[in-house]
């Protein structure tokens, strides 16, 4: 993810393992990042992994369309100015309806329902439910919220597959709008997958070296200190300081 800069003489590449989570985009011979959100991209997840997608996304302010593809899973990841809203994906079990039976918010009666009633008039599931009185604004725009966040992180491990980036503004208005923000998401997700430790060990030759954290990675510090430990900014210890 790249929210921190190694010193020009260190090594520029993390280490390779199983989580895709700590991957950076690769670069040029001159350093600078290969791909830019600027104009339309395509790739291969191999190359760059779904979190430093977001990441650079969120670095670049980029507001498009973000498609992933891993086997026949699909999905869509909606951004503005790097945040995403809302995300589209082809699994049954990750759907709004789906995760609001989940919480036991719905029955699968009341759910069939409204899908029902939501196809007869063309209108989205979330609006249909609230207008049948199932259940409120405030629980759809939660589940909404909750769905982009599980959606993204279920990428997160994702090690091959295709990815496809249009920018542009068109799906705006078009679909629901639940900003959240890629990387406390995505370090929240790296905590979850490994340890702080296992993550330290990992990263220890980069560490020992030292980190200037990018604008992206000083915007996200608790985040990043919730992960790592805060005393990478010890300034007594041995190796230079996360700063």
């Amino acid at each position: 993810v790249p929210i921190g800069d190694a010193p020009s003489d260190a090594p520029s590449d993390a280490p390779s393992g199983p989580l895709p989570a700590v991957d950076a985009p690769k670069a040029s011979d001159d350093g600078s990042t290969a791909l830019s959100f600027s104009q339309p991209q395509r790739g291969r997840l191999e190359d760059h992994a779904p979190a430093a997608l977001l990441a650079q996304a969120a670095e670049e302010k980029a507001t498009g369309e973000l498609k992933l593809t891993h086997g026949k899973v699909r999905k869509v990841v909606f951004l503005r100015d790097g945040a995403p809203i809302f995300v589209d994906s082809n699994l049954r079990n990750e759907t709004l309806g789906a995760y609001l039976v989940s919480q036991g918010n719905l029955d699968e009666s009341q759910l069939t329902q409204a899908m029902r009633e939501a196809r007869a008039s063309k209108k989205k599931l979330g609006e249909t439910l609230v207008s049948l009185g199932l259940v409120d604004e405030a629980t759809v725009e939660a589940g909404l919220r909750a769905q982009t966040r599980i959606k993204i992180v279920s990428a997160l491990r994702w090690l091959d597959g295709h990815f496809e980036y249009q920018p542009g503004r068109a799906f705006l208005g078009k679909v629901p709008s639940c900003p959240v923000q890629s990387v406390p998401l995505i370090l929240a997700a790296l905590s979850r997958f490994a340890s702080g430790t296992d993550l330290r060990a990992r990263l220890s030759e980069q560490l020992d070296q030292g980190f200037c954290l990018t604008p992206l990675g000083k915007a996200n510090l608790d985040s990043i200190l919730k992960v790592f430990g805060a005393e990478l900014l010890a300034e007594d210890t041995d190796r230079l300081p996360l700063r």
